[in-house]
């Protein structure tokens, strides 16, 4: 699985239609191993953090804090597969 948005595809206009897996406890491990894979282009990984910080839920920030957290925990995650080649 490559495209980021198997994890987060979100229609403000019709939320209905959206993938939100991001915001599925049992999903925040796939998600963060997604992040450390090699054969993940970088760019669909800076879409996807780029995603995850523009979130706009409509709901008071509550989910918006919640994928910006996940953005910050994937970024650090990320660090730590660089930190281990070195």
């Amino acid at each position: 699985m490559y495209d980021w948005q198997y994890f987060f595809n979100h229609d403000r206009s019709n939320l209905n239609q959206g993938t939100y897996r991001i915001f599925e406890p049992e999903w925040k491990a796939d998600i963060l191993h997604w992040f450390t894979q090699k054969d993940v282009d970088k760019q669909q990984k800076k879409d996807f953090i780029q995603a995850l910080i523009d979130c706009d839920d409509g709901c008071g920030d509550f989910y918006r804090y919640r994928a910006y957290f996940l953005a910050a925990e994937a970024l650090s995650q990320q660090f730590i597969s660089l930190r281990s080649r070195i």
